[in-house]
């Protein structure tokens, strides 16, 4: 019988750790996730920098110009930071006519609020064949500012076409 009441008690103190575990889980995944202005990947540190204007994220190849996209397509608006093109990118090794179409970073639940400068460097290889796509280029919506790049590539759709 003593053993019986140790068992129960036992699976409520572990219910109760795993519960508590569960709402610190979902806590962190809060404020991981849906902070405002705040880039969870960022914090991960995908990027070098702060995503400051005087210190902003580097974007140094092409998997670190495919985290922004995860980035903003996944609903991270990525207001109020900055972020710097450090080099010229080819993304014909992530898009083309036998591998697929480029998905513009931001869209219409999710679109870019933050700021992108080139630099002054190229971003080639661009890929979206998409005839009834609209608001398609490399970004799709943007509510920032994007500054100082070149794009080339191959780009169609339907409305609201750019590089």
């Amino acid at each position: 019988m003593k053993e019986k009441k140790q068992g129960i008690k036992r699976r409520k103190r572990i219910l109760r750790i795993g519960g508590l575990c569960m709402a610190a889980l979902a806590v962190i995944f809060a404020l991981f996730f849906f902070l405002p202005g705040r880039n969870a990947a960022a914090q991960d540190g995908v990027w070098a920098g702060k995503g400051t204007a005087e210190e902003p994220y580097l974007i140094q190849n092409v998997a670190d110009f495919q985290a922004l996209q995860s980035c903003v397509n996944g609903g991270n608006s990525c207001c109020d930071l900055y972020f710097l093109l450090t080099c010229n990118l080819d993304l014909s090794e992530v898009c083309g006519e036998n591998i697929g179409n480029w998905v513009p970073i931001g869209n219409q639940n999710h679109p870019f609020k933050g700021t992108f400068s080139g630099e002054l460097k190229e971003i080639r290889g661009l890929y979206i064949n998409e005839n009834e796509g609209e608001t398609i280029g490399l970004f799709g919506v943007n509510e920032g500012t994007i500054e100082r790049l070149s794009v080339s590539g191959s780009v169609s759709g339907k409305d609201f076409v750019g590089g």
